[in-house]
């Protein structure tokens, strides 16, 4: 499976209840777990479960190395300085790697990177860490797919599987979200 195919994402942490049923649930494409409070050894002990148990693409907010060894199809990047070494680390061990971006320049330099996929938004305004963050828009989205080009772009922030008509309207490959697939 590729990201052209990924119509939706559902993102969740590695402790998330009920992950194998809600992406069947959902017709789920691919699985983006992105935990950030864990440590590794747990980390990847949960990673090696999820990918035997959900039985579609698993990508993961993780090192390379970590990826490699648990098994996932993908690691996906953080927005940070580290993107370039890490885009490079996952291609040396034969991961598909992607990246979130929140503004044009994100993804001009993910395309750049030679991701194989961007992860853009807040397209509506949702809710983080108890805070309500604005949204960019489908004008900001419908841009943000044409600056991707070539690479797949997967929209997030307060979208449901209602919106996949303007999604796509827009440019959009897909849709991630975390609450609409609860």
């Amino acid at each position: 499976m590729t990201p052209t195919n990924w119509g939706r994402m559902l993102v969740a942490d590695a402790r998330a209840q009920r992950l194998t049923e809600r992406c069947a649930e959902h017709s789920i494409d691919v699985l983006w777990v992105r935990e950030k409070n864990m440590a590794s050894p747990a980390l990847e002990e949960l990673l090696r479960n999820t990918v035997l148990q959900v039985r579609i693409a698993v990508i993961a907010s993780v090192s390379a190395a970590i990826a490699q060894r648990v098994g996932v199809h993908g690691v996906h990047l953080a927005d940070n300085s580290e993107r370039a070494s890490g885009v490079v680390a996952a291609r040396q061990s034969g991961l598909a790697v992607g990246g979130s971006a929140h503004a044009l320049a994100g993804v001009a330099a993910l395309r750049d990177l030679g991701v194989d996929w961007i992860v853009f938004g807040p397209v509506r305004a949702t809710p983080k860490g108890g805070v309500l963050l604005p949204g960019c828009g489908f004008d900001a989205l419908r841009a943000a797919a044409h600056a991707a080009g070539p690479v797949p772009l997967i929209a997030i922030g307060g979208l449901g599987p209602q919106d996949t008509a303007m999604l796509r309207a827009c440019g959009a490959s897909g849709l991630a979200g975390i609450r609409c697939f609860g």
